[in-house]
């Protein structure tokens, strides 16, 4: 079989051009729209262009139609208004404004027909005329002529131009196509009215405080006015052309920026955002944070340097700007963090006060008021942790917050770091242990506990406090250790010792210190704090000594709060029993319960009184009591008396 090898050959080149299916490009056109509503501020744009000193909105819903009506320049070729890309404005015009010609596209979709009336002519514009390139003839306009601006009719108007009734801020029924219209007039630079009804324009450019900058025209308050509170730089409403425009169009900002329409360009076709908005307003809030920075520096040089840190630490502390204040010999007291309860299982253990009270340098560098540099967000951080907020909760030291690194107070507080704490407990009695998620803690009563604090950085740094009255939770070893070696102990590894100090009164508890009481979902159980702060104070009683008798009648008030008649008849023993364990030793004394309402435990009181009938009430007193002693302590023996033992002697 013969094969012929055939190479086709190729062109070397092709041409090719750029094409629109213009009836399709129409059809879809609408979707370029962001909203039915761009059409709006076109018409207005359009107006303000043509020179109009006033704009007329004339709504009406019932027969869905809305009016635009200007005393601008009118309409010189209507060729021009159903040409695309050809906006045919002047060049000023098209210098500053950059029109495009594509925006008054989007009144074709917002009504069934539109209707240009200017210079005594008249166009009727549908969409379908439009997306079928049809012939339209501009007529003579016999029905009360336009002689001078313009006038837009949209007749038909589509629903979503309506929208349904609503009630707004004013208590009144208005409608979608109202209110876009009053959010479109805030800043523009000439009146704009709705059936007569001339909408407010709080952010034109004319009503406004504000300066010049690179950006444009800008109100910032506390900037541009003397409103003593500067807002933050994001908290801003962009215009381009008097127009609301992207995303900081809403209504809470209080700072107003009126774009140079020659630097900064809307995105096409309808203006919805700035093209590339992420980039241009970086450029917006730098010049916004210069406004504030040199305002600031400015206010602090024509100002005192007391009155400067009452009146503008907030400002300087929304606006990064507290490298302003490291020069200033005063701190605002409410910048100081004081410990309030150091263990709190619900709450933060940090307050600061409210007072607007300003502290000069002096009382820092004289030791009235403490500081330092930093202090433990809780007691479980390390095992020391709970010992520092002690000791700055009794000293009364305090933290200092927002400062910047250079602040003369941030170089005068140590670190807890550079810190070492030493504590020499007296009059060390009892022990009892107490389990809790911080690890094993040995609970011991003392008379009174000395801590002195150091400094491994500064030799003369000595501070020493004495705590007479409260409960110290530390380490359990080494009274003399630093703080550095707490990053090698986890929580629920410590082993601590609680020193419950005189009477041990104080407004917060260990066991806060020593649990969470929070399970699996980070839930606080209440029930479980209460069941643990019953233990410890149960301990704590039995360690002091206090009688059976006391120690039943609190757990009976805690317990016992109510209790039914049958209940309150009835009567019961508490004694201590102790047992010895396997290596015979005795074990801590226990409770022990006898029910008096139990008619054995009579009987054998009875049997043990049985002698000594003709006995006098004194006898019969004395042989009652060691009868009911032998039977509520069996084995138990009658102690000799000093009598007694010098009888049995002779």
């Amino acid at each position: 079989m013969e094969t012929t090898n055939a190479t086709t050959e190729l062109p070397t080149s092709t041409a090719v051009r750029a094409s629109i299916n213009e009836r399709k490009f129409f059809e879809s056109m609408k979707h370029l729209f962001a909203t039915s509503f761009s059409v709006l501020g076109e018409l207005m744009q359009n107006a303000r262009r043509a020179g109009a000193t006033r704009i007329d909105f004339e709504i009406d819903i019932e027969g869905k139609k809305a009016c635009i009506v200007d005393d601008g320049s009118g309409i010189s070729d209507f060729q021009l208004v159903i040409a695309l890309c050809d906006s045919g404005w002047d060049e000023q015009v098209t210098l500053t404004d950059k029109p495009f010609g594509m925006g008054l596209f989007s009144l074709f979709f917002a009504a069934e027909k539109v209707v240009f009336r200017s210079g005594g002519r008249r166009l009727e514009v549908s969409l379908d005329d439009v997306i079928h390139k049809r012939s339209l003839d501009v007529r003579a306009d016999c029905e009360g002529a336009i002689t001078q601006g313009t006038r837009v009719e949209l007749i038909g108007l589509k629903e979503s131009m309506l929208g349904k009734g609503y009630y707004g801020r004013s208590g009144q029924q208005d409608y979608a196509i109202v209110n876009e219209i009053q959010a479109r007039a805030k800043g523009f630079p000439i009146p704009v009215s709705i059936n007569g009804q001339e909408c407010p324009r709080p952010d034109a450019q004319d009503h406004l405080q504000g300066v010049m900058t690179p950006v444009g025209f800008v109100s910032y308050p506390g900037v541009t006015t003397d409103d003593p509170r500067i807002p933050e730089v994001r908290q801003y409403r962009l215009y381009l052309q008097g127009l609301p425009i992207g995303s900081r169009r809403g209504e809470n900002g209080p700072i107003v920026v009126h774009l140079d329409s020659t630097q900064f360009t809307a995105r096409m076709p309808d203006r919805s955002d700035l093209f590339d908005p992420t980039e241009q307003m970086q450029k917006v809030e730098v010049e916004l944070r210069n406004l504030v920075s040199y305002r600031l520096a400015t206010l602090k040089a024509n100002m005192t340097g007391e009155d400067f840190v009452r009146k503008h630490w907030e400002n300087c502390k929304t606006h990064h700007l507290m490298r302003l204040m490291d020069d200033i010999p005063w701190v605002p007291q409410k910048v100081l963090w004081s410990v309030s309860q150091v263990a709190k299982a619900t709450e933060d253990v940090w307050t600061t006060s409210s007072k607007e009270d300003l502290i000069p340098l002096a009382d820092f560098s004289e030791g009235k008021v403490l500081v330092w540099f930093d202090g433990p967000q809780s007691t479980d951080w390390t095992p020391h942790a709970a010992l520092v907020l002690k000791v700055m909760q009794r000293m009364n030291i305090a933290v200092p917050e927002d400062l910047s690194g250079d602040h003369w107070l941030r170089h005068m507080a140590p670190s807890v770091d550079d810190l070492r704490f030493t504590w020499v407990p007296h009059g060390v009695h009892g022990d009892s242990q107490f389990w809790g998620d911080m690890g094993a803690c040995t609970i011991s009563l003392c008379d009174q506990i000395t801590v002195e604090v150091t400094s491994t950085t500064e030799p003369a740094y000595r501070l020493s406090t004495v705590f007479k009255d409260d409960w110290l939770l530390v380490p359990k070893g080494d009274a003399t250790a630093p703080l550095e070696g707490d990053e090698d102990v986890h929580c629920g590894e410590m082993d601590m010792q609680c020193y419950v100090i005189g009477h041990g009164n104080a407004p917060d508890h260990p066991v806060d210190a020593m649990s969470s009481f929070r399970d699996e979902g980070d839930a606080y159980r209440q029930e479980w704090r209460d069941e643990a702060a019953k233990d410890w104070s149960q301990k704590v009683r039995a360690m002091k000594g206090v009688s059976l008798c006391q120690m039943a009648q609190t757990v009976l008030r805690e317990e016992l709060t109510n209790l039914d008649l049958k209940q309150a008849q009835h009567m019961a023993l508490i004694r201590t029993v102790q047992h010895r364990s396997g290596d015979g030793s005795l074990r801590n004394p226990k409770p022990d319960v006898i029910d008096l309402m139990d008619a054995e435990f009579w009987a054998q009181l009875a049997k043990a009184m049985e002698q000594g009938t003709n006995d006098g009430p004194q006898e019969m007193a004395e042989r009652l009591r060691l009868a009911f002693t032998t039977v509520v302590q069996p084995g138990w023996q009658e102690p000799e008396t000093a009598q007694q033992a010098k009888a049995a002697k002779d």
